[in-house]
């Protein structure tokens, strides 16, 4: 790095996690942090509950730079309709369908929702459960814990891109049920559907929840999820369809580029602001 730096080299960082998603190798994480805070002419973070962490991690404030996660909005194939979509995973039309999509791993507290999702007594309520699970001891798991309800659906393999429409338009709404986050793609990915979001009061859900709309729970609370996904069948609407789309609007790719492009310029010129 020195010799890059040398050469007239910028480093810009996008912090997407502080910590790794298990807590593991805490004391390496930390001096691999201290050595990117340090060399970095640039930390990227994208909302402010994340540049507060940053900050208190180390990174000085004038190398922080706020952009937002751009939208998915037309990343991905979406052709495919509801009633196709039910079809083709075998879901019955009239249900209402709760998606969690993306890696299966123990941070995401899977079993907590599952656990809440029990407590439900609704015949014509779906859980499905769709990502790879990186662990197999974990994916049996989630399997046991899953075991005698037939209302929970599991797809614990690869999602490919041109299917995770399937999921998302089978689905009513999408719950996250993180036990910590730093930056959430995923929710970015459901509004992008057009889908309702259930996510703990935690790192940058609180923030997305007030601009986008969704419900937001008690983290590590079963009870408090369950509540939220029993409000959820009942919230949504013109309104709160208006404005995920307008959250949307302010996050498409023409208007975060603007953000990144002025980040590069500056560094590109000295440094930090």
């Amino acid at each position: 790095m020195v010799s890059a730096r040398a050469r007239g080299v910028r480093l810009a960082y996008t912090l997407h996690n502080l910590e790794q998603h298990e807590g593991r190798h805490g004391t390496l994480n930390r001096w691999a942090n201290q050595a990117l805070f340090r060399w970095a002419d640039a930390v990227h973070v994208h909302d402010d509950s994340v540049a507060e962490a940053a900050k208190a991690a180390g990174v000085p404030a004038g190398r922080l730079w706020v952009v937002p996660h751009g939208s998915y909005v037309g990343c991905y194939p979406n052709t495919i309709s509801r009633v196709e979509a039910r079809e083709r995973l075998g879901l019955r039309p009239a249900d209402f369908v709760y998606l969690t999509l993306g890696g299966v791993r123990p941070y995401k507290g899977i079993e907590d929702l599952i656990a809440a999702f029990r407590t439900l007594p609704d015949s014509d309520a779906g859980l499905l459960i769709a990502g790879h699970a990186h662990e197999p001891a974990y994916a049996e798991e989630v399997r046991g814990l899953a075991a005698g309800d037939e209302r929970i659906r599991m797809h614990l393999q690869h999602v490919a891109d041109d299917e995770i429409q399937c999921f998302m338009n089978a689905s009513d709404v999408c719950v996250l049920p993180y036990r910590h986050a730093t930056t959430s793609g995923a929710a970015i990915l459901a509004l992008s559907f057009g889908r309702p979001i259930v996510v703990p009061a935690l790192g940058p859900f609180p923030g997305l929840v007030a601009a986008a709309g969704g419900l937001l729970y008690e983290p590590a609370s079963p009870a408090s999820l369950a509540a939220a996904l029993r409000e959820s069948r009942s919230a949504g609407g013109p309104a709160a369809a208006e404005r995920q789309a307008a959250y949307l609007e302010s996050i498409a790719w023409e208007r975060v580029a603007r953000g990144h492009a002025a980040m590069y310029h500056a560094i590109a010129g000295g440094g930090a602001r």
